[in-house]
């Protein structure tokens, strides 16, 4: 056969098969997470009805809650003794509005990282569990999944909370890594169709060259990814036992919240960190957190200048092959602009018109 012909058949092949990946693959969906103050029954009773009935509109809406932390309370304060009640309450909420539930394996009791049994402090609750209770925090995680068997995806800790190691200027992947894997082998025991994902690691950005061991090939005009973020994802590539779907978190923005170029155009880090991402793995990519700008700022754009931004971020993560994302914390607060309203007077509850540019990737 000619060159000229084998070329042309080798690059129709290659089309076909691109073709056939993205017809296979499922669509971009967007969901959220419930934070601290989220629809809760102390809140105005018309704000939460209509906060929900919102929520219900769209039918199986990822929706995602913490087992301790962000609206629930210490599931197991003395070994052995579950208290189930604010969770349950969350779960109940996942479905009563129809969504697809979702567990974030976050944080662990005090006592499985040196407090005292019976006791929670708050302030310690990025703290990782010790290593010698990484079997303990095991468990929790099968009793978790064991009492809501109708959630089938189950994220692995929250941003590597905890495993930063400050003498290496690096993150304690290694112990983060046997963390998830005793997780993943316990929760495949109490069902093997659940899914779990991690290692959850976000995706910080600085200025180009900025040295510290943080120098990476993946960057733009928006900045630089972090290599030490890049070196965690890569080693627990290489060393899970298992996994069904790869997660990191991140915004547009550099580490201090600047931009090097627009919010509009900082998307384009999205995109590169999941083009980075297929390039290491053919699991599906999930953003357990994304913004296009940094949480706790929206009050510097106009609404509809935010909603636009947010349009935007959905089209960027959907077209560069992105499986999933969450909004962190649905419900809107002071300087955070969820999906509806604060419920906190009787006029709340309400659509945000980031939910308007949204809504048709939720679900």
């Amino acid at each position: 056969m000619p060159r000229s012909r084998t070329v042309l058949v080798a690059a129709l092949l290659a089309f076909l098969a691109s073709a056939v990946a993205h017809a296979a693959a499922p669509p971009f969906r967007l969901g959220l997470t419930h934070g601290q103050r989220s629809l809760d029954p102390w809140a105005s009773p018309a704000a939460v009805d209509a906060g929900r009935e919102l929520l219900a509109s769209i039918p199986g809406t990822l929706q995602n809650q913490h087992i301790m932390g962000w609206g629930a309370a210490n599931p197991e304060p003395v070994p052995g003794s579950y208290r189930w009640s604010s969770l349950d309450r969350r779960m109940e909420l996942v479905r009563a509005t129809h969504g697809t539930p979702v567990i974030t394996l976050c944080c662990a009791p005090d006592w499985m990282k040196g407090g005292v049994p019976g006791t929670t402090d708050w302030a310690r609750l990025d703290a990782a569990p010790a290593t010698t209770s990484f079997d303990e925090f095991a468990r929790l995680a099968a009793a978790v999944a064991r009492r809501y068997p109708d959630v089938h995806h189950f994220l692995v800790w929250n941003e590597m909370k905890g495993f930063w190691d400050p003498v290496r200027n690096r993150w304690r992947y290694e112990d983060y890594t046997r963390l998830y894997n005793k997780v993943y082998v316990a929760l495949k025991a109490v069902s093997p169709a659940i899914q779990v994902g991690g290692p959850y690691v976000p995706m910080i950005s600085w200025r180009p060259d900025v040295g510290g061991g943080r120098d990476s090939a993946v960057r733009g005009p928006w900045g630089m990814v972090d290599q030490r973020a890049l070196d965690a994802v890569d080693y627990w590539l290489a060393h899970a036992v298992g996994a069904d779907f790869v997660a990191v978190d991140g915004n547009g923005s550099l580490q201090d919240g600047t931009f090097l170029v627009p919010p509009m155009q900082s998307l384009a880090k999205l995109a590169a960190v999941d083009d980075w991402l297929r390039s290491r793995t053919a699991l599906p990519i999930w953003w357990a957190e994304v913004s296009p700008i940094p949480f706790g700022t929206s009050g510097r754009y106009t609404p509809a200048a935010e909603a636009s931004l947010w349009g935007a971020t959905v089209e960027t993560l959907a077209r560069s092959g992105a499986a999933a994302a969450l909004l962190w914390q649905a419900e809107s607060s002071r300087g955070h602009t969820g999906l509806w309203t604060s419920v906190s007077t009787a006029t709340g509850g309400r659509p945000t018109l980031v939910h308007d540019a949204v809504a048709r990737s939720l679900g």
